[in-house]
């Protein structure tokens, strides 16, 4: 029984290593995929250490319970921490999409009707010439000024478009 329970628990050893290393890992990717997708330009807060630390937590959480799991301590209370940790993990990513879905949408269909840099554009009281369409945001010049407009205004606002000469 003691050989069992110190296997056990070398067993439960190697996987809060290993959840650490897997923590460490899923962190730095999450910063990455946030960067990559820029959705700093949605958060007053800096999204991409919060989520790197909150995917690398989460992971870490997991392991520790699984190991708790190996060791015999497996109550109701560890399947509903894991559980909450799930519902967590679930919102915090429908937030975090809930504006770049629709952006990326609209950005693709912007490109489908042929916006493109050079054409000037109002919508609303803004007016101003294209200087680049990416998924998710268009960057106009206007009054002297660089604006970004989310790609779900354009889409879903009447707007006037003048195309640049030659285009």
């Amino acid at each position: 029984k003691d050989k069992m329970a110190l296997e056990n628990l070398i067993v439960a050893i190697i996987i809060i290593l290993i959840g650490i290393a897997l923590g460490t890992l899923a962190g730095k990717f999450t910063k990455k995929v946030v960067v990559g997708f820029e959705l700093h330009r949605y958060f007053k807060f800096p999204i991409d250490v919060v989520a790197s630390r909150v995917v690398a937590y989460l992971v870490y959480v997991v392991a520790i319970i699984i190991a708790l799991i190996k060791l015999g301590i497996s109550s109701i209370l560890l399947y509903i921490l894991l559980g909450l940790i799930f519902l967590i993990i679930s919102l915090f990513i429908f937030l975090s999409l809930k504006d770049l879905i629709p952006n990326l949408v609209a950005g693709t269909v912007l490109h489908r009707r042929n916006l493109k840099e050079g054409d000037f554009i109002r919508l609303g009281n803004i007016h101003g010439r294209i200087l680049e369409i990416t998924a998710t945001e268009t960057k106009i010049k206007a009054d002297g000024e660089t604006i970004f407009i989310p790609n779900y205004l354009l889409f879903r606002e009447i707007l006037y478009l003048k195309k640049a000469e030659g285009k």
